[in-house]
């Protein structure tokens, strides 16, 4: 399906929960549920996504919060990638746990992920988010093992907080098969873009011999590049001042089935409210595409009325 500007939109991000075992200074909030919200349900997120396959969404991201806290999770990834028409079926994670249930969740139809990696430092890394660095390597290591590649890390530059650590994961890319993407500080969250934001394009400037690679796929959010002695590859997300909403493919839907066409944008449609009527879902999936803004208004000062762990990362 085409929105109003001509984009062809077969891409949707589905959030699993708003809850998160971890406490990213860029995802901010001030605790951490230890119970569940009022999330889909594993029937209501195939009956969403049946609907969507039908409207030519052919790809589908679980994200969060952190989806794996779901116990179900292994139920929801089989129901959405045995769904006619979804080719792809991808997560985004922070890796605390993923090793010990990966295998599973290969089995059951996951095919890649997206891992989230601020610092290679075990300390560091702890400091910024309460999380265990050795859970995330050792999730890496599973994912290669089971050659579920491309592996993209996503790495947010901080400045004065982990960018110090550039050439360590630059080291990463040429001796791992994995995409490095360093992702630009977005105003979303508590921390001042003014003060942390770094443009992940000076890296260029001082790491020679990389090549502009072209495109895995339409819409593809990171320029990446590689070169002689890369296993693979490093990106650059830079959302705020070289945006890619010309070619956004993509919709958003909430843990609680609230759909939003732009991350940058709070409009909201209630799916929730349609299932069992799947006309009228389909109806409210056309209008939440056909509404779709042309570009993001991060630029203006527009702050979302949500964290990113709710609107799904």
């Amino acid at each position: 399906m085409k929105d109003r500007f001509g984009r062809t939109i077969d891409y949707a991000r589905l959030s699993l929960t708003s809850r998160c075992n971890l406490r990213c200074p860029y995802c901010y909030r001030e605790e951490t549920q230890s119970e569940p919200t009022d999330e889909l349900k594993p029937d209501e997120i195939a009956e969403i996504v049946s609907v969507l396959a039908e409207l030519g969404i052919q790809k589908v991201r679980l994200s969060g919060g952190e989806p794996l806290l779901r116990p179900d999770l292994e139920e929801i990834v089989s129901a959405v990638s045995k769904t006619p028409g979804i080719r792809e079926t991808v997560m985004t994670t922070n890796a605390q746990g993923l090793a010990r249930r990966l295998g599973a969740l290969k089995n059951s139809g996951l095919m890649r992920l997206n891992i989230s990696l601020d610092s290679l430092q075990a300390e560091r890394y702890r400091n910024m988010n309460g999380g265990s660095l050795e859970e995330v390597l050792s999730g890496i290591d599973m994912v290669i093992a089971l050659d579920m590649l491309p592996l993209k890390i996503n790495c947010v530059l901080l400045g004065g907080i982990n960018d110090d650590e550039i050439e360590g994961f630059i080291n990463m890319a040429r001796e791992r098969p994995l995409q490095i993407r360093f992702i630009e500080l977005m105003p979303i969250g508590k921390l001042s873009i003014q003060d942390l934001r770094r443009d992940p394009a000076e890296i260029l400037k001082s790491t020679r011999g990389l090549r502009l690679m072209k495109s895995e796929y339409p819409g593809q959010p990171a320029r990446c590049w590689g070169g002689p002695g890369f296993r693979g590859s490093i990106g650059f997300i830079r959302a705020f001042s070289d945006p890619f909403c010309r070619s956004c493919n993509r919709i958003r839907i909430s843990c609680e089935g609230r759909i939003r066409p732009c991350l940058a944008d709070d409009t909201e449609w209630d799916l929730r409210s349609a299932i069992g009527n799947p006309a009228r879902l389909k109806e409210i999936i056309m209008t939440a595409i056909e509404s779709k803004s042309e570009k993001h208004r991060f630029s203006e000062g527009f702050i979302p009325s949500k964290f990113m762990y709710c609107i799904g990362g």
